[in-house]
């Protein structure tokens, strides 16, 4: 009859040791999940960050496209003076704004923003641990329009005319893990 009643109680719950191991393999699965949530979030911040890096290209050629219609090449050093987000329809959702010589800590991750003074675009890195730089301070990338000139003696020197721009940065950067692996 003990035993019968022993095996009834049994069969009515969980031991601690069972709640234990289901607690343990819980928390396993959830440290998995977020790990996982997290580096998504940085490859996403990634992804749109080049979507809007190449719509600013492509407003960029336009640009360039625009100015040799119009017969003026010779003014094509305006463009790398410019603002690239003014050659957008509208500005990216998380453009911040144009400031001259702004302090990089006090805008916030995931924006882009124009130094008006050193005439880069910015991108300010919010995801700083899948990012990497030499530039010190706050992760960003500093992106600046440059004149592309003919090489007009064939020496391997860029000496003769413009022929074209490029929307490029400043320093190198790199994103620590390869986009589209998520791992």
């Amino acid at each position: 009859m003990a035993a019968a009643r022993a095996g009834r109680g049994r069969a009515r719950g969980f031991t601690l040791l069972e709640m234990v191991v289901v607690v343990i393999l819980i928390g396993v699965l959830l440290t998995l999940a977020i790990d996982r949530l997290i580096r998504l979030q940085a490859l996403a911040e990634r992804v749109a960050m080049d979507q809007v890096l190449g719509g600013l290209r492509s407003a960029l050629t336009l640009q360039l496209a625009q100015h040799i219609v119009q017969g003026r090449t010779t003014d094509l050093g305006t463009l790398a003076r410019a603002n690239p987000t003014r050659w957008l329809v509208r500005p990216p959702g998380n453009y911040a704004g144009a400031f001259a010589d702004p302090d990089p800590a006090r805008i916030a991750g995931g924006r882009w923003y124009f130094n008006t003074k050193a005439r880069w675009l910015v991108y300010r890195v919010a995801h700083a641990a899948d990012f990497r730089t030499a530039l010190p301070g706050p992760p960003r990338i500093r992106f600046k329009v440059r004149l592309v000139y003919a090489d007009s003696a064939g020496n391997g020197v860029r000496d003769g005319e413009v022929v074209g721009v490029r929307l490029g940065p400043v320093e190198p950067y790199r994103w620590v893990r390869p986009a589209g692996t998520g791992g």
